[in-house]
């Protein structure tokens, strides 16, 4: 059986395990979707940004209870690549 891991702590290894060291980065921020079912929104953040199936889950089920959720914080190059692979599957995603 598998822990459960905390939003908040899967969150906070995304922002940092995934930042590039050393710049300063751009929140891409998934958006609570109400068209697409979370196993969905999960496959696509696996496909797009690469996560793992439990922190792709954990950033799609705290986007549907909160509303939002940082995927991943890097250069704005990057950041806009990925709002737009994602934007792609359908989902709302924004860049801060």
């Amino acid at each position: 059986m598998t822990a459960f891991v905390s939003p908040a702590s899967v969150r906070t290894e995304t922002l940092f395990g995934q930042s590039f060291p050393g710049i300063s980065g751009h929140k891409v921020v998934l958006h609570r979707d109400d068209v697409h079912e979370i196993p969905y929104v999960v496959v696509a953040l696996r496909r797009v940004v690469s996560l793992s199936e439990e922190e792709a889950t954990i950033i799609a089920t705290t986007a549907f209870i909160e509303g939002r959720a940082v995927v991943i914080v890097c250069p704005l190059e990057a950041a806009e690549h990925y709002k737009e692979q994602l934007a792609g599957h359908g989902l709302n995603v924004t860049v801060e």
